[in-house]
């Protein structure tokens, strides 16, 4: 769910542009040449692995509770 929001809120930026300036101060500091295409593609890999991350601990805390309602 959270990864959607996130790809929602890169695409309005790439549209309506305002990621042109972070993107441009970023490749002066490091010397590199990404644009913002790249950014979003990084950007929403980290939003599905964080949101994976959260499935799985909210399957751990099942997984617990059940294990303790057993005991």
């Amino acid at each position: 769910m959270i990864y959607l929001l996130y790809l929602s809120l890169i695409i309005i930026s790439i549209l309506t542009g305002s990621y042109e300036g972070e993107v441009n101060k970023f490749n002066d500091t490091f010397n590199t040449n990404i644009n913002n295409w790249d950014l979003f593609f990084i950007g929403l890999i980290f939003a599905i692995i964080f949101q994976s991350f959260r499935d799985l601990e909210n399957k751990l805390k099942l997984i617990e509770e059940k294990l303790n309602k057993n005991k």
